[in-house]
């Protein structure tokens, strides 16, 4: 049973357009009740860090959640949002309600004579039920709270976060003298770790997604060895100013976890980690370059 807190009349702004009454539900860790229910009046641009954040200074100031940038570069409010790992500061309730009203509209194409989309969204509106969870996969240390630390443990040791800016243009003429670079896009929320449905003991899709980038990385330092000006700037930017034979060693050690029987060759291919990847990274991509690169390895 929920443990139902708020009222009808919990912000001022309930009667202007586009609010709407909703019902957040969160699971709660070290209560006595598993889940309470927080009924509030939202409009549709509110996402569900700001939601959570009313609700903590404004109702209950246990509840314990991760946040830190609002724009979705962090990763670190990344938790299961009805059902499905999103980030917290970029889902807007709009979105969800209207997810949810698509879900109830389909196959009912041949609905009542005359009623308006409109007005099945209004009633749609009233009756939103959000349901807010922790990413799964981890130790839970609080309500929305997880410790990452397995993940984190498994990434390269040393890797970089940058690499080259395919969208810059030419250095020559732009930047010269300099690399033009970017981050990596992974910004480690674990959202692809909680959607892999892999029971066996797994690495998991964003360690080994990193994996493949520093192995392309290295591979590329190896393969320019020769060409002193290229060799340079990888070598000083990119790679963090690691030596040659290092680079060989560190390849080496990458690979030989990779395509260990916990690495790429234990995924299932359900691609469930890319589907959820907020950044675009494609895990799923990048485990099944792995497991080709191994069998070239066989062969």
């Amino acid at each position: 049973m929920a443990d139902t807190q708020g009222s009808r009349n919990t912000q001022a702004a309930a009667d202007e357009k586009g609010t709407a009454e909703l019902i957040l539900r969160i699971s709660r860790y070290g209560k006595s009740e598993s889940w309470t229910d927080f009924t509030i009046q939202a409009d549709r641009d509110m996402t569900i860090v700001d939601i959570l954040e009313y609700i903590r200074f404004s109702m209950d100031s246990t509840l314990a959640f991760r946040h830190s940038c609002h724009h979705g570069s962090c990763g670190t409010c990344a938790c299961l949002i009805n059902g499905k790992e999103r980030l917290a500061c970029m889902t807007a309730v709009g979105q969800l309600l209207d997810e949810k009203l698509d879900k109830k509209n389909d196959g009912k194409a041949d609905g009542k004579a005359g009623e308006s989309v409109e007005s099945t969204a209004d009633a749609a509106l009233t009756r939103g039920l959000i349901t807010v969870e922790p990413l799964k996969g981890f130790p839970r240390v609080g309500d929305l709270v997880v410790d990452m630390t397995s993940m984190i443990e498994n990434f390269p040791r040393s890797a970089s976060y940058l690499r080259d800016n395919e969208l810059a243009p030419s250095r020559e003429l732009v930047f010269p003298g300099f690399l033009p670079l970017r981050f990596e896009n992974c910004i480690e929320c674990g959202s692809c770790m909680s959607a892999c449905p892999v029971a066996e003991t797994f690495i998991g899709p964003a360690p080994l997604a990193a994996m493949n980038r520093e192995l392309k990385k290295l591979g590329k330092a190896l393969q320019n060895s020769g060409n002193e000006e290229k060799n340079r700037e990888l070598s000083q930017t990119i790679l963090q100013n690691t030596p040659e034979q290092s680079r060989e060693d560190r390849r080496m050690k990458i690979e030989q976890i990779a395509f260990s029987d916990t690495g790429a060759s234990a995924c299932q291919n359900h691609f469930a980690c890319s589907r959820v990847c907020p950044a675009g990274v494609a895990p799923g991509r990048h485990i099944q370059e792995l497991k080709k690169a191994e069998r070239s390895k066989e062969i």
